[in-house]
């Protein structure tokens, strides 16, 4: 076991995250590499992408969504995720338990049964076969047209259940609509795996796109029990290497020291709100300060766009007047004339990826 500092662990993730050193070809395997993209806020998940791909651009990543090499849906924990047409099954059924556990009190209080659900995803079936590709609202007509209550988060309801038993997921987005589509025609059918093999599989995933990590992190990231994350790193306990920085045991994959220690170079970026740089780990004292913490992220679950700055927090960001608009910067403290030029290239970076100069 050896110990190494917090600014390696900074370094080493930028690589993982693909922020810095090689990059994948295309917006999928930008999304295959961190396994999956937290995906709330539609627009920053996009960028999330993009910022991953020097050169890419909205369109591009919005063309990869539109033709499901990219889906968008309810995985891990139960939020809106970005995941590689691929990947979408095999995440779905390591997580859909636990989500369709989580949501049962909801259900209840709304007075929705497994007969509703059963009816509903057969209308859902119907509705979508052939390719037919419909927004929630065109989704609720269906169903209320055949006397089904869609209101007080009943058709969130049925559509997160639905997209857990594997029946639906993101079609064509209409604009910056979210559409649904059947799962069984935007991504191939793969077999079945035992639930230990499933984990061992989201461990070496998330390790690879966001190594270094620890066991609480994973834990956190995946929804799984701290018992069953653990389970997962012991059994793969040969393919990692451990190390301790602070109070806590980090692995990752083979070789990332050495791949951090040569990614490490002076560079800014503009991450959107709810990147996984930040949002994918339960311990963030790495790369947010903490005397700056809430500025970053709320108690209730916001995660605001930042500055990165070498891989360290410097600022928040923000686009008021829309995307591809010009950002303002909110720095913790006054930035050198070095650490302004880089954000003020990050900018650039991403003025280009909405192909829009602001004013």
């Amino acid at each position: 076991m050896i110990t190494q500092k917090t600014g390696s662990i900074r370094s080493q993730r930028l690589a993982s995250h693909g922020l810095v050193g090689a990059h994948p070809a295309t917006p999928a395997e930008v999304v295959a590499r961190l396994g999956a993209v937290q995906a709330q806020d539609f627009g920053m998940a996009r960028w999330a992408v993009g910022i991953r791909l020097p050169g890419t651009t909205e369109h591009q990543v919005a063309d990869a969504l539109a033709k499901g090499d990219i889906l968008r849906t309810h995985v891990l924990r139960p939020t809106w995720h970005l995941v590689a047409r691929e990947d979408a099954r095999w995440m779905l059924a390591v997580s859909a338990e636990r989500i369709r556990s989580a949501i049962r009190h909801s259900d209840k209080r709304r007075c929705i049964d497994e007969a509703d659900h059963v009816r509903v995803q057969g209308l859902l079936a119907e509705a979508l076969r052939g390719g037919n590709h419909l927004t929630g609202k065109q989704i609720a007509s269906v169903l209320e047209a055949e006397g089904i209550e869609t209101g007080e988060y009943r058709l969130y309801l049925f559509l997160l259940r639905a997209e857990t038993d594997a029946l639906i997921v993101s079609g064509a987005p209409l604009g910056n609509t979210h559409t649904y589509a059947l799962l069984d025609e935007r991504a191939p059918k793969t077999d079945d795996l035992p639930f230990g093999e499933l984990v061992c599989r989201l461990v070496r995933t998330y390790l690879r796109g966001h190594g270094p990590a620890t066991v609480q992190d994973f834990s956190w990231w995946s929804g799984l029990t701290v018992g069953e994350a653990t389970k997962g790193f012991s059994a793969l306990d040969d393919e990692f290497e451990s190390f301790d920085a602070g109070n806590h045991s980090y692995c990752q994959v083979g070789g990332g020291e050495g791949v951090g220690e040569r990614a490490r170079v002076q560079q800014a970026h503009l991450l959107p709100a709810f990147d996984e740089y930040i949002i994918a780990y339960r311990n963030r004292d790495a790369v947010v300060p903490a005397a700056h913490a809430g500025k970053v992220f709320t108690k209730n679950g916001i995660f605001r766009p930042t500055i990165l700055v070498n891989g360290k927090v410097v600022g928040i960001w923000r686009s008021p007047l829309g995307p591809g608009r010009k950002a303002e910067f909110d720095f913790f403290a006054s930035p050198s004339k070095n650490i302004a030029a880089q954000v003020s290239k990050a900018a650039t970076r991403r003025e280009a990826y909405y192909g829009v100069t602001a004013d």
